[in-house]
């Protein structure tokens, strides 16, 4: 109870803070900002200045949060810490789908929210919706019971993680490692295939921006 109390202070007190914590953090607000304005961040007309590296993904979900709560970091971070929940969450049912312990799994769940907390991950960056798409492409086979509901998270948050920060589309891949351990050459190549149109597609969409 006092590492959580602990947690739970210092979560408080880093998204309370009304200034950049790193030197890139404050750039996640200048897309969000035109994009209240009905403009296309990713026109070439507002490069540099409004510039930011991670693809959609994050400004939408950023454009709905700051409907709510106004356009600043604060904002920003708070819905960065739902989505670490949320990754958390999706850990510990997949721990406990396997072990059957819900104390050790709440533990360490728990442990990694707390590393979470630190460093890039807490920050008003891409890193916490990646991570929690990564986490329900890879939990998905363990999670839901349907075979249709699991491809269909798996396949889904691979697209989204792809559009969120690119190397976490690895998800899909580690997916893929596993169909070919428990399962069949077929269904590897399968998965070669639509991991491959997904690669692409995100390639094409990215580029006409």
């Amino acid at each position: 109870f006092l590492l959580l109390l602990v947690t739970a202070l210092y979560v408080c007190c880093s998204v309370a803070v009304p200034y950049p914590l790193t030197t890139r953090e404050g750039a996640s607000l200048a897309p969000v900002y035109l994009m209240q304005k009905g403009l296309n961040p990713f026109d070439t007309r507002f490069i540099p200045e409004y510039y930011n590296g991670y693809v959609f993904v994050q400004q939408y979900l950023n454009l709905l949060a700051v409907k709510v709560g106004g356009l600043n970091l604060i904002t920003l971070r708070a819905e960065g810490q739902l989505f670490i929940l949320l990754f958390c969450f999706l850990l510990y049912l997949s721990l406990v789908k396997v072990s059957k312990n819900m104390p050790l799994s709440f533990l360490f769940a728990f442990i990694f929210y707390a590393a979470s907390t630190y460093l890039n991950t807490s920050e008003a960056r891409a890193d916490a919706y990646g991570l929690f798409f990564y986490t329900a492409a890879i939990t998905s086979f363990l999670v839901f019971d349907k075979k249709w509901l699991k491809v269909f998270v798996l396949i889904t948050a691979s697209v989204l993680c792809l559009f969120t920060k690119f190397y976490f589309v690895a998800g899909f891949a580690i997916v893929a490692c596993y169909e070919l351990l428990i399962f069949s050459w077929r269904r590897l190549l399968i998965f070669i295939f639509s991991s491959l149109v997904l690669f692409g597609s995100g390639i094409f969409l990215v580029a006409r921006y």
